[in-house]
């Protein structure tokens, strides 16, 4: 549902289609919403247009009457039949989840409450594209994506030290400003899993997201792991894992440059900040296979990366 924060639609699209194949969503003159017979109306708020929809509700823009200031509306309700989850219950334990977890990098919750049987919240209404969307279409360097990532774990250690677990952190669930912010949305719940399902999910779904991040790097290959990766994940020590690899990783690319035998410039501070590390014969080993195989592409003046989401013959620069 990260789509949820981004560029409004049309406003001439009152009748909203696509959401359901068994009940009709429209937007009132009034600034109300229209589901099926029930009409939905935010307090001190002006409901302006459908921005989203995941699987758990819809997004809408809207604006608060008194402070002229712009709000993003979730609403939790069933968009599928099949679906016999408690949305109501649902909602109140993910806004509750993420009001404990304001802070830098997280959404803002302002308000929240009950409309015609239906739960919403009201939030921050924060313009960006996803993590996504941002890597695939945007294509960062390593550079920029490591920068980021180091930003990123900040909050996720906060978090963790309140025994906060999002819960699906997914590359969906991030939003990324023009402006270099970012936002942490669309906090999960446990409530239709047992705890320990749901802490597995929570850090295995992280795993998935940061390896895109680092990519063509593997976190786990760069560790000195005594366990299978399913124990760092079910610890929770992924984290430690992620957070050591972004001290290291300019120490990899270094060795990278002198593994392939050229004179790439480096300044003095990553030529100092390299030499603090000593690097693990499992390291070595893997940045040789990422230059070995291609993956890593290093000549005199240039190294980069194919990246998955680029055109195949593209090669986009590590820094």
């Amino acid at each position: 549902m990260l789509t949820m924060l981004m560029q409004p639609m049309q406003k001439a699209a009152r009748l909203i289609s696509g959401v359901s194949t068994y009940m009709k969503v429209t937007i009132s003159k009034d600034g109300s919403i229209s589901i099926g017979r029930k009409h939905i109306y935010i307090p001190n708020t002006t409901v302006q247009d459908n921005v989203g929809q995941g699987a758990n509700g819809m997004v809408f823009l809207g604006k608060n009457k008194y402070l002229n200031r712009n709000v993003a509306i979730k609403l939790w309700i069933k968009l599928k039949k099949r679906d016999c989850r408690d949305k109501f219950q649902q909602g109140i334990e993910e806004a509750k989840k993420a009001s404990e977890c304001e802070g830098q990098g997280v959404i803002k919750i302002f308000d929240a409450g009950e409309s015609n049987g239906l739960f919403y919240c009201v939030m921050e209404y924060f313009e960006g594209t996803t993590l996504r969307k941002w890597l695939t279409s945007k294509h960062p360097c390593l550079y920029q994506r490591i920068t980021f990532a180091e930003a990123l774990s900040a909050p996720i250690r906060n978090l963790t030290c309140k025994s906060i677990n999002h819960g699906d952190l997914h590359w969906g669930n991030i939003l990324l400003s023009e402006k270099g912010d970012f936002r942490i949305v669309d906090f999960g719940t446990s409530l239709f899993v047992s705890k320990q399902n749901s802490i597995f999910r929570h850090w295995k779904v992280f795993y998935e997201m940061v390896n895109k991040l680092v990519s063509p790097f593997d976190l786990f290959k760069f560790y000195e792991s005594e366990y299978p990766l399913c124990y760092y994940i079910e610890s929770g020590t992924i984290l430690d894992i992620f957070e050591s690899f972004l001290r290291r990783w300019y120490v990899l690319i270094h060795y990278a440059i002198a593994y392939a035998d050229k004179n790439i410039w480096l300044s003095e501070v990553t030529k100092k900040y390299a030499s603090n590390f000593v690097l693990t014969d499992k390291e070595k080993g893997e940045v040789e296979n990422l230059v070995n195989s291609g993956k890593l592409k290093v000549t005199n003046d240039f190294i980069g990366w194919h990246s998955p989401w680029g055109r195949e013959d593209e090669i986009l620069p590590i820094i």
